[in-house]
């Protein structure tokens, strides 16, 4: 074989390791290298499973918790369906407060934040994910990766090299050892403890144990089932054993993960996420829970100014949202539909007749078709309460009702109710003579 070929032959299976040890810390063994490289989101591009989380308490009883979650390159989801009783949020105990959305949780973790949505619910958090906040948020709700299960010793994605610097530890001192057909992986730091990872060679070195030591004493253990699925060896089942508060082996373990339905990189996975996929609306507000976190409206591809959403809405550019719509209505809001003549580059549109609308006495204002079609129109909250019969809660318990808009100024434009004076603020500031015609209007509106 000639000489150059031999060495573009080793060359090309050597690059690829190199890479790989160039991206991991310094001194990492060959064997842990090898086994964050097949959890990366690179070798796990896409994904979609079912997790269960089992929970013992301080009192022997276990608590499970069901999640549905996706993965799309550096992207993940997360959904949280409740636990075994199918109860998602339980009120604190004797709390006499309604919670407003109980349901489901949809999270997304996307560009180095975190959003949070619960169903129903017109308003999503955002906070930023390296933020004490948003790590906390990220623990208290399970909004991890999984692919990363086994590469920290302790946790499931965690940054520990990060934490062990932030702290002011000593750098780890790693070493390899051979125990029957598992490679042992230890990192020690010295007067403080030791992790440990054991990992199989013959299943794309996947990590099959891990173990915490403190001060000399095992404080924690983490056993992982293996299965291979679409090519690729991961856990089943991860058992947590904690020994620090005085626990042994024999008390069984404290937390257990399943993985249900585990599906790897197919061709049907999407390969980026958005808002809308954990049922982020337009119209939705954005609130920032840490400085420079995304902030404003979703207007249906990103966030927006508020008042740019509403012009938006009024130029015909932009929609409600029918959940946003359905709950801003029901507490009374009063959204803004229709164009106002003259001050659009567009004629208003024409009146239309619902066909339902028929028997309509004259001089009630027009409801449109879009309506019918599930789009919200300007119609008045204090309708739809009629038609349903009850009045609709404000989620404080008291009667919405009674805060709503007179229906004399249900068209009235860029008016939610008396809540949303910032938005009068806003347009009075930006568009003074948007503001004085709608303001106006709105009187007109009022004295009919």
């Amino acid at each position: 074989m000639p000489a150059f070929l031999l060495r573009w032959m080793i060359a090309s299976v050597l690059a690829p390791v190199s890479a790989l040890l160039a991206a991991t810390p310094p001194g990492v063994p060959v064997a842990l290298t090898y086994a964050m490289d097949a959890r990366s989101a690179e070798r796990l591009q896409t994904a979609q499973m079912d997790v269960l989380v089992h929970e013992r308490g301080s009192d022997g009883r276990t608590q499970s918790q069901h999640y549905e979650w996706r993965a799309a390159g550096g992207q993940f989801r997360t959904s949280f369906f409740g636990d075994q009783d199918g109860v998602c949020v339980r009120p604190a105990l004797g709390s006499p407060q309604e919670i407003p959305y109980p349901g489901p949780f949809h999270a997304l973790t996307l560009e180095g934040e975190t959003w949070l949505h619960a169903e129903r619910d017109p308003l999503t958090r955002v906070w930023a994910s390296d933020s004490p906040a948003g790590l906390t948020q990220r623990e208290f709700m399970n909004l991890v990766d999984f692919r990363k299960l086994g590469i920290a010793p302790t946790g499931v994605d965690d940054d520990w090299l990060a934490d062990v610097e932030r702290h002011g530890l000593p750098r780890p001192v790693w070493s390899q050892s051979s125990e029957g057909a598992l490679v042992r992986v230890t990192a020690r730091l010295a007067g403080h403890g030791a992790f440990d990872w054991w990992i199989d060679p013959a299943r794309d070195h996947g990590v099959v144990r891990t173990r915490v030591e403190l001060q000399g004493r095992i404080i924690g253990e983490r056993e992982f089932s293996l299965k291979q699925v679409d090519g690729v060896w991961f856990p089943s089942r991860v058992e947590f054993y904690r020994y620090g508060d005085g626990g042994t082996r024999a008390d069984g373990p404290s937390r257990v993960i399943e993985f249900l339905g585990v599906e790897w990189n197919r061709p049907e996975h999407p390969r980026e996420f958005r808002p809308d996929d954990i049922g982020v609306e337009p119209g939705a507000r954005i609130s920032a829970q840490d400085p420079g976190a995304s902030s404003g409206t979703w207007n249906g591809a990103q966030v927006v100014d508020p008042m740019e959403f509403l012009l938006d809405v009024r130029a015909g550019r932009a929609h409600w949202g029918p959940t946003v719509a359905s709950e801003l209505m029901a507490r009374g809001a009063v959204l803004q539909m229709a164009t106002v003549q003259g001050e659009s580059g567009d004629a208003r549109p024409a009146p239309t007749r619902s066909k339902t609308s028929n028997d309509a006495a004259p001089g009630d204002p027009p409801r449109s078709d879009a309506r019918d079609a599930g789009v919200p129109g300007p119609v008045s909250p204090a309708d739809d309460a009629r038609s349903t019969g009850n009045a609709p809660s404000d989620g404080s318990g008291r009667d919405a009702s009674k805060n709503r808009t007179s229906t004399s100024r249900r068209d009235a434009p860029l008016s939610f109710n008396s809540s949303s004076n910032h938005v009068w603020h806003a347009l009075r500031e930006r568009a003074p003579h948007l503001y004085r015609r709608a303001w106006m209007r709105s009187q007109l509106w009022r004295d009919r």
